[in-house]
């Protein structure tokens, strides 16, 4: 094993305790950036529920404003109607047209 020799006769290189400090410093940096990665996750999944909360409210309250407009916001007595959301004059069930 020949280990080069600089100008001193000291042999060129890394000691133990340099090679522990930087890894010591490499695994401090590694649980830091994981645990924001997995903060980050967790909000990246936290705004999707958000987000799809909000949608379904914004839907629910478009399809009560037609139900107003066409006066049928109160289905109490068992009668339900359909709610016509897209103007065509059509009674569909289901995405599909009813008999």
């Amino acid at each position: 094993m020949d280990v080069s020799l600089n100008k001193r006769g000291k042999a060129k290189g890394f000691t133990l305790i340099e090679m522990v400090v930087v890894i010591v410093v490499l695994a401090v940096l590694s649980v830091t950036a994981a645990s924001a990665y997995l903060n980050m996750a967790k909000e990246a999944r936290i705004a999707t529920l958000l987000g799809a909360k909000d949608a379904l409210a914004t839907i629910n309250y478009q399809v009560y404003t037609k139900a107003v407009l066409q006066n049928q916001q109160d289905v109490n007595d068992g009668n339900v109607k359909n709610i016509d959301l897209d103007n065509d004059a059509l009674t569909t069930s289901l995405g599909t047209l009813a008999s």
